[in-house]
């Protein structure tokens, strides 16, 4: 019988022996919740985002759009 409070793998459920995998009982496990992130499979909660605008917000962090959506001085 498992010991009580063992980690189990979040994917399969196995009881997680090995510290160089945890928080997965191996290294398939670990692969195969990479694989859905990667896939879009996992996704995090929010607003849809257009891409082009998040982009801009990184390559011109002082010109982003104010609250009634002009853009600022700086941007000139």
């Amino acid at each position: 019988m498992d010991s009580p409070g063992a980690m189990r793998c979040p994917l399969c459920n196995e009881v997680v022996t090995s510290v160089a995998t945890r928080p997965f009982c191996s290294d398939r496990c670990r692969s195969a919740d990479l694989g859905r992130w990667l896939d879009g499979s996992y996704r995090i909660a929010g607003d849809p985002v257009d891409p082009a605008v998040e982009l801009d917000r990184e390559v011109f962090p002082d010109c982003a759009a104010s609250s009634d959506g002009a853009k600022e001085s700086t941007c000139d």
